[in-house]
């Protein structure tokens, strides 16, 4: 199980980093993000996992393999929740948005 969990985080980090360096991403402000209230986090964070799960369903590829636009936006995502301060982990509350796309994708990747 650890071959396969340490093969996918490979493939997943290699995905994220192409991703990164093919498209510009958006910059955070930490003064900005530090001031926003779980309602206005979890609905940025809901908006770029809906755009990931749209370019996903839109593109012919299998689930193991994302296009590498809908992976930038779960890596914007991340870079999201990962900006902001944790003092009220609120990062624990908005990660499973995002942790259940990984997980479909694992899991598409163990099948495939």
């Amino acid at each position: 199980m650890t071959r396969h969990m340490s093969k996918f985080s490979k493939v997943l980090l290699a995905s994220l980093i192409a991703a990164s360096a093919a498209v510009h991403a958006e910059r955070f402000r930490y003064s900005e993000l530090q001031v926003k209230d779980y309602d206005e986090m979890q609905a940025e964070v809901k908006k770029r996992v809906k755009v990931y799960q749209k370019l996903s369903n839109a593109s012919d590829a299998d689930a193991s393999n994302p296009p590498s636009g809908a992976v930038e936006k779960l890596r914007e995502a991340f870079q999201l929740m990962l900006s902001r301060p944790n003092q009220d982990n609120m990062l624990g509350k908005l990660l499973p948005e995002v942790r259940k796309e990984l997980v479909t994708i694992r899991h598409a990747f163990k099948l495939g």
